[in-house]
């Protein structure tokens, strides 16, 4: 244990043991920073290490930000609009109130994140880690395309959505095809055309659920 430690010398020959990983690291503290400076400036950084990186508000439209580590970064009201995030580590981050529509998540790592009252229409989250999401509020169904008479939703195919909550969420005609959804909070979520083939849906919550032939499903309430 005490090789992963650095050892705080204090005064009458007493010493503090502090975790390593808790200490700061001016070098990657440097190399974060001007991984965000590059891609505030070109709109690419492809495999950066961003990991805690402020990026509330940032414009980001058609980023590329595929395979980076992006854990706990602050997305907080950010126009992702289009974002490669495809491989991505995201685990944590926060997209509250971000706007995701058309995004491509396929594959990432996305445990434990904030998407509340975020916009995720047409985006692509298929086989992506989302357990212990965090989706309250989150707008995944933006109505029928004027053109073409189609649905917008969000693919989730094959997607681990594991304890994720779901809590007044916008779900229409997303598309869930063998995702695991189990034990996740789908109350009072509208879940009408809803695609549930060959999904795992043990111990989900219901509650005020709008369920996918429109009736409402007050089960666990």
């Amino acid at each position: 244990m005490l090789k992963n430690c650095l050892r705080i010398f204090l005064t009458a020959g007493w010493y503090l043991l502090l975790p390593i990983s808790l200490m700061a690291d001016p070098v990657r503290d440097r190399l974060q920073a001007n991984n965000r400076r590059i891609l505030l400036e070109t709109n690419r950084c492809r495999g950066c290490d961003l990991r805690s990186v402020e990026l509330a508000g940032a414009k980001l439209v058609g980023a590329n930000l595929r395979n980076a580590d992006l854990r706990g970064v602050d997305f907080r009201s950010a126009d992702l609009r289009g974002a490669d995030l495809r491989g991505a580590n995201i685990e944590s981050a926060d997209f509250s109130y971000a706007d995701l529509r058309g995004a491509d998540l396929r594959s990432a790592q996305v445990r434990g994140a904030n998407f509340s009252n975020s916009y995720l229409v047409d985006a692509v989250l298929q086989m992506a880690d989302l357990r212990n999401a965090n989706f309250t509020n989150a707008y995944l169904f933006g109505g029928v395309d004027s053109f073409t008479g189609t649905p917008k939703f969000t693919n989730l195919q094959k997607a681990n959505l594991e304890n994720a909550n779901f809590t007044n969420a916008d779900l229409r005609f997303a598309d869930l095809r063998q995702a695991n959804l189990n034990r996740a909070n789908l109350s009072f979520a509208n879940l009408e055309n809803i695609i549930l083939e060959n999904t795992r849906q043990e111990d989900i919550r219901l509650c005020n659920t709008t369920w996918q032939d429109g009736s409402v499903n007050n089960r666990d309430c």
